[in-house]
């Protein structure tokens, strides 16, 4: 038994060894993209990204599979401006199609959602198992492609979007601030775009002769209620505009008909009999 118990032993040790002896990974620099370590030797070049892409835009990235057999190619995008940690979780990953041109080769198509400057990671999954993937920092710009519609909506996440035509508010510190996401639409591509607060030019508009009861923030789409009274927020992206009709009063819960047509035609007027207390933001 005793000979036994250390023969286990030391076949433990042993194993043990072997683990902390494989060598540790590292990445393989270059000037447009990084190769990423891959156990199986499968290997994924990302030097032939575009340094530049369009928003909402299929933009086209040659690959080089040949002689590999690929199952399936996804693309995921991360926020690479300064201070977002170069590990961030995507904000959008997508299977992409392998395709093959009559004289450029291998290529995917892959479509920016957020503007500025993005890391795009694409992942080649082999039919051996084997995973091939690497990294590129791309700069997305606008402009290329116009908007279906654009609106601002109430930001409270799970990426449900709808358009916040009316925002009710009181001084309390409960109900006295709120926040807002910019959101552009695109029909042929099928992308809804969660825009940054600092993409979208805004401007706060009020009745002749009357002070703004609310304060934005530009940097973040945040309102805050500082007096009684109502405004229209007037948000404009890639030649849209749309209008939020925003009205300070005593509380939130007050019954009365509520528009700001006055201010702005363009806003929808929002009768409303009873309104449910908002959670801040």
């Amino acid at each position: 038994m005793i000979v036994l118990l250390r023969t286990i032993f030391m076949t433990a040790l042993a194993a043990q060894a072997i683990v902390l002896a494989r060598p540790a990974h590292a990445f393989h620099g270059s000037s447009a993209g990084r190769i990423l370590p891959n156990d199986d030797g499968a290997k994924l070049n990302c030097e032939s990204v575009p340094k530049t892409m369009d928003l909402a835009l299929a933009n086209r990235v040659p690959l080089d599979l040949s002689g590999q057999s690929v199952k399936l190619v996804r693309a995921g995008w991360q926020d690479a401006e300064p201070g977002d940690p170069e590990w961030a979780p995507f904000h959008d990953d997508a299977t992409v199609d392998l395709q093959t041109g009559s004289t450029e080769g291998q290529f995917i198509n892959v479509i920016p959602t957020r503007l500025g400057n993005q890391r795009l990671t694409i992942t080649a999954f082999l039919t051996n198992g084997s995973v091939a993937n690497c990294r590129a920092l791309v700069l997305v710009k606008g402009g290329a492609k116009t908007p279906d519609t654009f609106f601002l909506s109430r930001s409270y996440g799970g990426g449900s979007w709808h358009p916040a035509q009316l925002v009710v508010l009181d001084l309390s510190p409960q109900f006295s601030k709120t926040g807002f996401q910019p959101v552009a639409t695109y029909t042929d591509t099928k992308k809804t775009i969660e825009l940054r607060a600092r993409e979208v030019d805004f401007q706060i508009l009020t009745a002749p002769g009357e002070k703004s009861p609310i304060k934005l923030d530009p940097s973040t789409g945040r309102i805050e209620a500082i007096s009684l009274g109502k405004a229209v927020i007037e948000a404009s992206f890639e030649g849209h505009s749309t209008h939020t009709c925003v009205i300070v009063r005593e509380s939130v819960v007050a019954g009365s008909p509520l528009n700001c047509a006055d201010i702005a035609p363009e806003t929808t007027p929002v009768p409303t009999v009873r309104l449910k207390p908002l959670k801040e933001q």
